[in-house]
């Protein structure tokens, strides 16, 4: 099965942003969701158990300490 990723512009904006090979890096990883949205390593959500993400809104790109301020 294949999904349909979906990539805000202020998302692909931030992208664009990003250094050649940083964003080299991260769209292969965004890319890779489309045939396989569970990956290696995805967690449980928490209180549902047997209940994986599922859904997938990427809504910013960057640093890991500058994206969730203000969230």
């Amino acid at each position: 099965m294949t999904y349909r990723i979906v990539i805000l512009p202020s998302a692909r904006n931030e992208l664009a942003a990003l250094a050649v090979d940083m964003r080299k890096r991260v769209d292969v990883r965004i890319m890779s969701l489309a045939t396989n949205l569970r990956p290696p390593g995805v967690k449980v959500i928490r209180g549902h158990k047997g209940l994986c993400r599922d859904r997938v809104v990427i809504v910013r790109i960057g640093h890991r300490r500058e994206v969730y301020r203000g969230l």
